[in-house]
């Protein structure tokens, strides 16, 4: 399976590398799941997300971060 979804750390922040051509419902289920995983890591911390890789709508953006939100 094809990584749809990339996580890399910056100061103060997470880049998120997002497939362009992947519906946006497999990509949000992959951030769930990635974050899922990794909730111990994130524990509490405040960060900013940044997208890269497709244009996000403001609502596609509110939903990623919600799904973030959701998991960690």
């Amino acid at each position: 399976m094809k990584n749809l979804v990339t996580l890399k750390s910056f100061s103060g922040g997470i880049a998120l590398t997002l497939d362009d051509r992947a519906e946006f419902e497999e990509l949000l289920t992959e951030i769930g799941t990635k974050f899922s995983e990794s909730a111990n890591f994130f524990g509490s911390a405040k960060m900013a997300v940044s997208f890269h890789g497709r244009e996000l709508t403001e609502e596609e953006e509110k939903r990623i971060v919600d799904c973030i939100h959701d998991q960690i």
